[in-house]
């Protein structure tokens, strides 16, 4: 996979060479613009996850579950990706929050957040709605339409809440009753339901980040007509990217927007939007998780003064 990524990179940056380039600045605002919009996409994902803690028994504070989940969000570029579970338990589980349940919470909050992005590809891909005859067919691979298919099933089959308490109840040991039990009372239709809203809410401002990259770069010019095919970029490229496995889908991401952006924006426009859209969002990423550290750290130097 690795190697794969590498030729067809390698190929990508040898075609924008050959390509003539617009001329004009990147717009920083829009840049900024984007940032905001995946800090909101986040969000979204943070209450999902602190709403199923508290509706699990636990009473996490809102200031240390934001701090563990933004730390997360680094972790995933770790290979492995184990780390994210292990980072945002370890962040938050105090005498209020189980450690066992945090954990859980975490895979309830992934998958859930994956099953929406996959639903909404696979929406967007199959024919004759194309979201209703907003995007082109000529947008629209059918070989983007099993990935998302397969990752569907298994993230909502695993999700679906009668099947989670049972998942939950066969992995655990009999001394994890009272997690069984955290389960059987907070993961339910309403919690499953409260999180398929929040996360359409929330790819919707990851679609407005990669339309505002759109319109920092020079020459990309995208309508507003545009927008739906920006939501199946952003869903469909997460989508290969988890299965990838690669740290943070790094790459795979890239290779799939690059295709779809083409026929709309141009090639030279789609390999830059796939740039600086991952930059955008890392930076954001590092902003976020910075200002949450000094603020730890700040933190914990006023309780030192006497």
């Amino acid at each position: 996979m690795v190697l794969g990524v590498s030729v067809a990179a390698w190929k990508s940056f040898q075609q924008l060479e050959r390509q003539p380039l617009e001329s004009g600045l990147f717009n920083v605002w829009w840049a900024i613009g984007a940032g905001c919009c995946y800090f909101f996409a986040m969000t979204t994902g943070w209450i999902y996850w602190h709403y199923v803690l508290t509706r699990m028994g636990q009473q996490p504070r809102f200031r240390k579950s934001f701090r563990a989940f933004y730390y997360s969000q680094l972790a995933k570029y770790v290979p492995g990706k184990a780390l994210v579970v292990i980072v945002r338990t370890a962040s938050v589980s105090d005498r209020n929050v189980r450690p066992e349940v945090a954990a859980i919470s975490v895979f309830v909050e992934t998958l859930t957040w994956l099953s929406v992005a996959a639903a909404l590809a696979l929406l967007l891909q199959v024919h004759p709605f194309g979201l209703f005859g907003l995007l082109s067919t000529d947008w629209v691979g059918s070989s983007w339409l099993w990935p998302a298919l397969a990752l569907f099933v298994v993230c909502t089959v695993i999700t679906f809440p009668p099947i989670l308490r049972r998942l939950v109840g066969i992995v655990t040991s009999r001394r994890f009753k009272s997690v069984r039990q955290c389960v059987a009372h907070g993961i339910n239709f309403q919690t499953w339901g409260t999180g398929w809203l929040l996360f359409l809410l929330g790819w919707c401002c990851n679609a407005t980040s990669l339309w505002m990259v759109l319109q920092a770069i020079p020459g990309a010019n995208p309508l507003l007509a545009d927008w739906p095919l920006c939501l199946m970029v952003v869903t469909l490229a997460t989508t290969i990217g988890f299965l990838s496995f690669l740290p943070g889908g790094l790459g795979v991401r890239e290779l799939v927007m690059i295709p779809l952006l083409g026929p709309a924006i141009g090639i030279t426009s789609a390999i830059m939007a796939s740039i600086a859209l991952r930059l955008v969002w890392i930076a954001t990423e590092l902003l976020v998780g910075g200002i949450v550290w000094l603020q730890q750290y700040l933190g914990r130097d006023a309780k030192q003064i006497p």
